[in-house]
């Protein structure tokens, strides 16, 4: 009897592991709110979406239901869709239009899409995140937070030739004696 009950058990929770597996699909539903995005590395707002050339940028949101819609524009790109920090596909050359994440618990969920192609030739477009049936939006993640340690930000003359410059401090707390010029 035990034996039977454990292999029932086993088929139960490796079905709801397949089920809750996360998917991604195009779709041609109407794509409802636009959820609020994070970008990593350089954007521009354009009127379709997000350009963007450089490998290594993302776009990040986060929502509160069982799916999520993505859209993405014209050009050879590969992007990489993960949800909740775990990957749902790899998606190469896409064709544009509207995709849908789907298969996923009722809850909080971020969504990010890592481009990890180069665009030399043209930029391409990435149209942003939208709610699907039954998706709420939830507010952008805060900034990180700043760091507590003895490297502050103070203006000097570094800070001022490069903005935002980190500025190690003395025990005194007091940034360093500049060095002396080198005399003409």
């Amino acid at each position: 009897m035990k034996a039977v009950l454990g292999l029932f058990a086993t088929a139960l929770l490796s079905t709801l592991v397949i089920a809750a597996s996360p998917t991604l699909t195009p779709t041609t539903t109407k794509a409802g709110a636009a959820l609020p995005v994070h970008i990593g590395g350089r954007a521009e707002r354009v009127a379709e979406g997000y350009r963007r050339q450089w490998p290594g940028t993302y776009f990040e949101s986060a929502f509160r239901g069982p799916s999520a819609l993505l859209k993405i524009g014209q050009g050879d790109i590969v992007l990489h869709v993960s949800v909740d920090g775990a990957p749902v596909a790899k998606l190469v050359k896409p064709k544009p239009g509207l995709y849908r994440v789907a298969g996923l618990a009722h809850g909080r969920h971020t969504i990010r899409v890592d481009v990890a192609s180069e665009s030399q030739s043209t930029p391409t477009v990435f149209g942003g995140f939208y709610a699907a049936s039954g998706t709420r939006p939830l507010p952008r993640r805060a900034a990180p937070a700043k760091s507590n340690s003895s490297a502050t930000r103070t203006p000097s003359a570094t800070a001022i030739s490069r903005p935002g410059a980190t500025v190690r401090k003395t025990k005194s707390g007091r940034p360093p004696t500049p060095p002396k010029p080198c005399p003409r």
